[in-house]
């Protein structure tokens, strides 16, 4: 792909590569950044990987992420930047944001598979039909081209699993497959990637995985699902906020609902994520206040208290599937419309 061949060119005449993985992190982004550091100093490169966030502990296995740092130095210029697994540079937090970080940046390129950003880069790889970053990482390093050794291959796995919900979700295609069974014969045991992510969960998150269920609220027709989670269930667990990766998709998972949605109680506001089994574009209604994602998954943070964020997007998702079930368009909405922070979940 033309792409890639930019791309790959310009690598090889740069030194110092700066890598982002954006805030909140999940394991595509975190994984796809230790990954492509890794092959990148096998070819002599000076690479920094760098999230605000840094990597939680559910995060501790992956080859590489002790080198993760939160803070750059004041000084320190870079020759490239590359994004991944999000394209606007507000995602990857508030100092990276900053005019005089960006401008010590160099050359900027973008690696996603999200189409929701409008921010363009010097260079892209976009694609929206992979089921990861780390596919398209993948690409890149193999048309280096740059041998992957097990470390390399068990991130890239890692985090293939994961954005497919172990291969289980709608974005799963041939490609998925075919880029698993590539780090298998690097080395991969499927067993203890899966071990890591599905079966070492803490004991706070279950607890607050307990107390969110109870807050289950389904629409008299069946479709719409929700769960909530406050700050009082929070501190009552103990829990950390990368604990609620997946609790959505139990609301998803009811038969008959149509979309399922997770709100999180946050100071001034409300963190969304959005899960759809295919009729309803939820990453268009995360657009509405600012967030993105995909048709089926997607996320937003909302002004506004739970309650009444809750109520508003119950008006909006419950129009929505109904117009997906009629064909007809939605009528206006005449009520009073919850503002956006401008960031996505």
């Amino acid at each position: 792909m033309e792409e890639i061949r930019e791309i790959i060119e310009h690598l090889r005449e740069t030194e110092k590569i700066l890598l982002l993985s954006h805030v909140r992190p999940d394991y595509d982004t975190i994984a796809s950044m230790l990954a492509l550091k890794l092959a990148l100093e096998k070819v002599g490169k000076e690479v920094t990987a760098y999230n605000e966030d840094g990597a939680p502990p559910s995060m501790r296995f992956l080859a590489g992420v002790d080198d993760i740092v939160r803070k750059l130095h004041p000084r320190k210029r870079f020759d490239t930047t590359i994004m991944l697994d999000a394209g606007s540079l507000d995602r990857f937090g508030d100092r990276i944001s900053e005019p005089k970080v960006r401008e010590r940046m160099g050359v900027r390129i973008k690696i996603d598979h999200h189409l929701t950003s409008s921010e363009p880069a010097d260079l892209e790889y976009v694609d929206a039909g992979r089921a990861s970053t780390a596919e398209m990482v993948w690409d890149v390093i193999r048309h280096y081209p740059i041998e992957l050794n097990r470390d390399i291959a068990a991130n890239i796995y890692c985090a293939v699993v994961s954005d497919t919900g172990g291969f289980r979700y709608s974005n799963t295609n041939a490609r998925a497959f075919a880029c698993a069974q590539a780090m298998m014969e690097h080395g991969v045991e499927p067993w203890e990637v899966t071990t890591r992510l599905y079966e070492s969960r803490p004991l706070a998150e279950l607890r607050l995985l307990g107390e969110a269920l109870q807050t289950l609220d389904i629409t008299d027709d069946g479709r719409f699902a929700s769960l909530s989670v406050t700050r009082e269930a929070m501190e009552k667990t103990g829990a950390e906020n990368y604990m609620l990766d997946g609790f959505v998709n139990f609301a998803r998972s009811i038969d008959g609902v149509e979309v399922g949605i997770l709100l999180q109680e946050m100071d001034g506001l409300t963190r969304i994520s959005f899960r759809s089994k295919g009729r309803v574009n939820v990453a268009e209604i995360a657009a509405r206040f600012g967030g993105g994602g995909h048709h089926n998954a997607a996320g937003a943070r909302i002004e506004g208290a739970l309650p009444d964020v809750k109520k508003h997007l119950g008006k909006i998702i419950g129009r929505e599937i109904k117009r997906k079930s009629t064909g007809k368009a939605p009528a206006k909405n005449r009520g009073k419309a919850a503002k956006s922070a401008g960031k996505r979940s």
